[in-house]
């Protein structure tokens, strides 16, 4: 009998003149064949990852570039908790010890981002205020760990669309994820390194996970809104002074122990996590 396999596979236009509006001169069977008489600026598609910082405005007054208040809008997020992050591999604790209250204030002033493009002209925002927030239960009887809860500056006229989004009920944009870079030493300290780095996500002999537990917070290089954060508990804050959406977050922490029985092959991604390819000792 044959074996069927399964799998998942993105079919993305690479090679597509992706446009806003298609003019009704240009004809579809046209389209890459035929350049018309149009300025390409009034199809209303612009790059933002590699933003035009030369693209001159004769009109524009420097007064005109200062922002007021009223042009941001001042969501309030959970930036990180009290939890291991990545449990089903490369488990990090940021559970232990306070250091996450210690590092509160290192979280002020840091740039948003989306998805983790930190580049100049990507950013939509700054961190304007962090504030501690002690664990609580919900009605429905769910623990939420304690965390840095942080107030979004959004430039609602420069990104209308994420404003929008962020401040719809329920909300599209809705949870968050942050940069940090930290010290860490062994949950089981007996193990040598390559004993750790094997089991690492693992149950180890005492019943325990072998993960990194944090013992500093060295900084917080930016934070960006994302579709799901490694924290599933960092998630928009409501008027209620509560996550959008505990029930979501407390499923998927609780899944993410699951199947830890048997050795799983450990990997980090390059781009999402802070595992360094220089590896420091204290």
């Amino acid at each position: 009998m044959k074996k069927i396999f399964y799998d998942k596979v993105k079919l993305g236009f690479g090679q597509s003149l992706m446009i806003g509006h298609r003019p009704d001169n240009l004809p579809l069977d046209k389209m890459g064949v035929e350049k018309p008489e149009m300025d390409i600026s009034k199809f209303g598609f612009f790059e933002s990852a590699s933003p035009n910082f030369h693209t001159y405005y004769p009109d524009v007054k420097a007064e005109d570039l200062k922002p007021v208040e009223g042009d941001f809008v001042k969501p309030i997020f959970r930036a990180l908790s009290e939890v291991i992050v990545h449990k089903k591999y490369n488990p990090i604790d940021f559970a232990a010890n306070g250091i996450l209250k210690a590092s509160m204030n290192k979280l002020f002033a840091q740039t948003i981002y989306a998805n983790h493009e930190a580049l100049i002209g990507n950013e939509i925002g700054s961190v304007s205020k962090v504030e501690w927030q002690n664990s609580y239960t919900t009605k429905n009887g769910i623990k939420v760990p304690a965390g840095i809860n942080a107030e979004f500056k959004i430039d609602a006229k420069s990104h209308p669309n994420i404003a929008r989004s962020i401040m719809m009920d329920p909300p599209a944009i809705h949870s968050n994820s942050v940069t940090v870079q930290f010290a860490w030493e062994q949950s089981h300290p007996i193990m040598d390194r390559s004993e750790f780095w094997g089991k690492i996500g693992t149950f180890g002999a005492d019943g325990q996970l072998v993960r990194r537990i944090v013992t500093e917070i060295q900084s917080y290089h930016e934070t960006s809104l994302v579709a799901h954060g490694a924290d599933p508990f960092a998630q928009k804050v409501n008027k209620d002074g509560k996550i959008n959406n505990p029930d979501y977050a407390d499923s998927v922490y609780s899944l993410s122990m699951q199947g830890k029985e048997t050795p799983n092959k450990y990997f980090f991604s390059y781009r999402d996590d802070v595992t360094s390819l220089k590896e420091e000792e204290s």
